[in-house]
Parts: C-alpha cells; structure tokens; sequence
C-alpha cells in the first residue's frame, strides 16, 4: 500500500487545483545547521518546532511524487504577509539505502482550491534543493530555507491557505531508491496557528484523514513580513504592467 498510515477519504475539493511552478530552485539548509542572516517578522504558524511547548513527531506520510497538502491557518495578528521563510520536512520511507538530497516543490492554495499567485500573477509555487543528507530508513529531517530567502519571490499568503509538497528527484547511496520511498512528517499538536483533520492529495483531488489517530497536520511553520522587499516592489510593477496590458 502506498500510503504508511492508514487514512479515511472525507470529501473532495470542490474546485480542482491548476498547479505551476516558479523554476528558481531555492537552497536549503538542514535543522540547526546555519545561522539565520536575520530575524523574520512573524512566526505565523507553527507545526515543526520540537520540545517545550512545541509538539511532537507523530507518524511519517508517504506521498512519492504525490502533491500533498494540509490547511494552514495563521496565528499572529493580521494573519496575512509576505512569505519571508518557512520549514518543512522529508522522511526516507521504505528507501533501499540512504536518502542523500534531491529536489521537490512547494505550492500554495486559496481553501477553495484555487491558486495562491505570486505578484505577476503567473506561479502559485517554487522549486527547492535538499541539503546534503545521509538518511536511512525510517529517518526524518526537518528543512528550514533560511530567514528572507523567500521574500524575493513576491507570495502574499492569506491567513488561510493550502500548502502542498511534491517530491521530484531524489539521490541516494548505494542501491538507488525513487522519489516513491519519500514521504513527510504528520506533527502535532500545532504550535502557533490552528490546522484542521484533514490534509489533501491534490493529486488525486481528495481530501482525507487517520480517524483522528494520528490528526492529519503536516510538519510546516511559515514566517511572514508585512512589508515586501525591494525586489518585490519591483516585481509588483512588473505584474501590473502585465494586467493593464491584458486589459
């Protein structure tokens, strides 16, 4: 069976999810392994920050190359901003040898399904690299991308919205394993922000959950700031250009 934990279809997503992809692989570091170049405004949400106060790993999810999302909402007053960075997680499921980096994306939805836009109007996610990592079995790493890298790429995020990830490629020591022996952490309970049962593969355009054991909340935290970078102002323009010129 694909997925490692047993899940219950719920319902399905009213509208379904067009999904385009920023191609600018952003870098990542692994937890604790780099300082942050600074301090990000918000920490709007929160489900991936371990130990006292924060939560507990649960479960892995094994998704492949399945997009798969869960609803995110913010807790920090006024909920919506820029992205300014965020952490997620990757887990070698089922892998033959140990899981040493590869690439994936990440996308964001309105809760209606529909596409969360950059400013031009035109991407609704972006592409990243793993770090180095030599994780066997079993392992789970948690990735952060580091404080501001994500501003430039102009996502105002609601205070509610999906967020999925999807699995590319992958590299692996030894006998090689696929982007199917991926998968991501289920965590909880959330931290900083609420998240509700349910998660969505978008994929296959269903919404499901594990009866409630585990709740289905993926690994995620997001960091937001109010006020876009320059380099953002300037990408602002350029999608007003572009819709005056549709007009």
């Amino acid at each position: 069976m694909k997925k490692v934990v047993a899940f219950v279809i719920v319902a399905m997503m009213a509208t379904p999810a067009m999904a385009n992809l920023l191609q600018t692989n952003i870098t990542t570091y692994a937890e604790d392994s780099a300082p942050l170049p600074r301090t990000p405004i918000n920490l709007n949400y929160d489900n991936w920050t371990a130990g006292s106060g924060g939560n507990a790993y649960i479960a892995p999810y094994q998704n492949g190359a399945d997009i798969v999302a869960d609803d995110i909402n913010f807790g920090v007053a006024p909920g919506a901003g820029w992205l300014d960075s965020m952490g997620m997680s990757v887990v070698n499921v089922n892998g033959p040898s140990n899981l040493t980096g590869g690439t994936g994306a990440i996308y964001f939805w309105h809760p209606d399904g529909t596409p969360v836009y950059d400013v031009t109007n035109t991407y609704n996610g972006f592409t990243f690299n793993l770090p180095a990592l030599n994780g066997p079995a079993g392992a789970a790493y948690r990735i952060s991308f580091a404080a501001g890298s994500l501003e430039s790429l102009g996502f105002y995020l609601p205070a509610s919205f999906w967020c999925g990830t999807q699995w590319l490629t992958t590299t692996w020591s030894g006998t090689a394993g696929s982007v199917a022996n991926l998968g991501v952490e289920i965590r909880g309970p959330v931290y900083i922000g609420t998240s509700a049962d349910q998660m969505w593969d978008v994929t296959t355009n269903q919404l499901f959950n594990f009866g409630g054991n585990p709740l289905a909340n993926m690994a995620y935290k997001f960091n937001t700031d109010f006020t876009p970078e320059p380099s953002t102002l300037v990408l602002l323009g350029i999608g007003a250009v572009a819709l005056l010129r549709r007009r």
